[in-house]
Parts: C-alpha cells; structure tokens; sequence
C-alpha cells in the first residue's frame, strides 16, 4: 500500500472508531506484519520462531506489475567494461563482481566469504585438476540452510593472485587501525575492505556498480550487482547450449530438461519458467551477434587491450595471424563501430 492510500485507510478507519458515517465499504484483510523490510533480510521474516503478529491491509483491486519475460544480463564485452571501471574504483568491487559471474552467488553470499574459501589451490592441481575445473564452495542458501556451489579453480587463483597475496594484509591493518580509532566491532572472518581499510558492505556495492554503469553511459538502465546472478546463468545456459547442440530458438511450450536440471546445480533452483525466462533472456543476449561481444565505439576498442585479445582469439582460426588486423576485423564483424569520423 502506497503512502496516499495508507493515509486515506487510516483516515476511513478513524472515522469507523469515532462513529462517523460514511458510504465506502472498506474491505479488510489480516496480513502477518514483517520484522524485516529490507530486501536483502526480507526472508528472515519466514523464520518459524518469528512473532506471528498481524495487521489490517486494505484489500484493493488494482493492477498487477508488469510482466517481466526475461532477466537482466550483459554481454562479455559489456562485463569487462563494467570489471575496468569497477577496479579504477576500487579492486574489491571489481573482484566480488568477477566472483558473481563465476559463480552465481547473491551479493550478499559473496561478501561473505571467508579466506580459507580461497586456499589450497596447489593442492588441488597437484592433485590433477585444472584451473577450469571447479570445487565446492560451501555458503548459507537464503533460506538459511548449508549449501554448496561450485567455483572454478582460476576464480581461487585470481583471487589469492590480485587481493589476498597483495592487497589483503595491507587493508586488514587499515580496518583493524579503523576499528580501533572509532571503537567498532572487529570481523575478523570479513576479507573485503576498501584501500582506505573500510568493511565493504552491500550499500557500497550498490554505489560502486551505480558509479561504473553512469561510467559506461547507462544513466537509466544501471547495473546491479544482481545483475551479475542473471548474467552467470545466461552465460551458462548459452555455454551449456552450444556445448551440446540444443538450439534454444527452437524451445516451444515444454523446455529441454537438460537445460532446467543445468541452472538448477548452478544456480540452487530453478523452475519452468525461470527456466523459460532464462532462455528468452540468451537468446536477446545472443541476437547482439554473440554473447561474446557487443557494439562498441572505435577509441573504446583500441583502448581496451583486452578486449582486442579477447576478438584476435575469436578470429585467429579464420586467417593466419601474421596478417590479421583485429581493427578491421571487429569493424567487419560489427562488433566495433567507427566513429573517428565524428
């Protein structure tokens, strides 16, 4: 209930207290009050040992939310924009981001991790894993409950190689200093900290995607850090596809199972229509050209060396490396448009 209806319901049901008639017929119905109304806790209200106090709600008829066919999710071109402007930032939103896509956890999964998630990595190789092969990670599921993802073993490798085995010790005596200077609780099992040694929280992710996609020229349709969730599972269901030759354009009423059962060890659950939406939302991603890339200006490209290597590996098979011209190639392909001429 919008602000205006909640007044004129308090309104009406003052008058019904103090006696004073009127017309309107007032449907009510009992709802159990919630403890928690942010978003990110909002599922602790469905805790059985929760007070079960209720409410009166006023029972309207209006019109549902729109219909949402598909979800947010961004290219690999368009990801590596975003992880650039997020790491000039600063590396933790960059690294956490990168962690979203690899392994599909929900923001507040991923701030929660905990160092020894990221050792033993040469255990795991000597034991004849590569570093695309992946691990267990074991997390609290937003019901509560133990689970467990899986996360490949060149996201440890990053992680350890960017943050912990450089960045880590520093900002851990920079927030320990913090704590100490202005008499806050010290979390140790915490690894994400700012340079200037501050705990990064939720608020501040928020911040940062917001500050990187106003970078990017996305002033109305932000990133989200959630957006990375989506994003994890398209690619997966765009990998997994293509892998197996199930062309997702010809999906009719009923979904390959295949596809179902994939999103739902990846993702923890998954049903038909998240299923379907998921589908609907590789295919949008896909009609860009690929899922690989999307149209960028020309001085964007070149000064991306990334992004370059990663269209000189898309193309190499197609012509002898000698003479390729990775510009003129992503000219070519669509991938880049040139506006020197602007």
């Amino acid at each position: 209930m919008n602000a205006k209806l909640s007044y004129w319901f308090k309104f009406y049901m003052y008058m019904k207290k103090v006696g004073e008639f009127h017309e309107l017929k007032i449907s009510i119905i009992k709802v159990r009050k919630k403890n928690y109304s942010s978003r990110l806790l909002a599922h602790l209200n469905y805790r059985e040992n929760q007070d079960n106090k209720f409410i009166d709600v006023w029972l309207l008829k209006v019109k549902p939310s729109p219909i949402q066919f598909s979800y947010h999710a961004i290219s690999k071109l368009e990801y590596i924009h975003l992880e650039e402007r997020l790491k000039s930032i600063d590396i933790v939103y960059a690294l956490i981001a990168y962690l979203m896509v690899e392994t599909g956890l929900r923001a507040a999964v991923e701030l929660e991790v905990k160092e020894v998630d990221f050792k033993n990595l040469f255990k795991y190789l000597n034991s004849g894993k590569k570093k695309d092969d992946v691990i267990k990670l074991e997390y609290i599921s937003k019901g509560g409950n133990l689970d467990f993802c899986d996360i490949p073993l060149r996201a440890i490798e990053r992680i350890q190689k960017e943050y912990l085995s450089r960045e880590f010790v520093k900002r851990t005596k920079l927030y320990t200093d913090r704590c100490f200077r202005l008499g806050k609780k010290y979390n140790e099992k915490n690894i994400w900290f700012t340079d200037r040694g501050k705990e990064v929280n939720y608020i501040d992710l928020r911040v940062a995607f917001k500050k990187a996609s106003e970078e990017m020229g996305r002033y109305k349709n932000k990133i989200t850090a959630h957006w990375m969730r989506h994003t994890f599972a398209t690619w997966t269901l765009i990998d997994y596809s293509d892998k197996n030759k199930i062309p997702l354009n010809s999906t009719g009423v009923s979904i390959d199972i295949r596809l179902k059962n994939i999103l739902m060890r990846k993702l923890g659950h998954a049903s038909e229509s998240s299923t379907m939406k998921y589908i609907i939302t590789a295919i949008e991603l896909s009609n860009t050209g690929t899922h690989n890339g999307t149209i960028i200006p020309l001085k964007s490209f070149l000064e991306s060396k990334i992004v370059q290597n990663i269209t000189r590996e898309k193309a190499i098979e197609e012509f002898d490396e000698e003479l390729f011209d990775v510009v003129k190639y992503a000219i070519s392909k669509g991938i880049v448009v040139d506006d020197s001429y602007v």
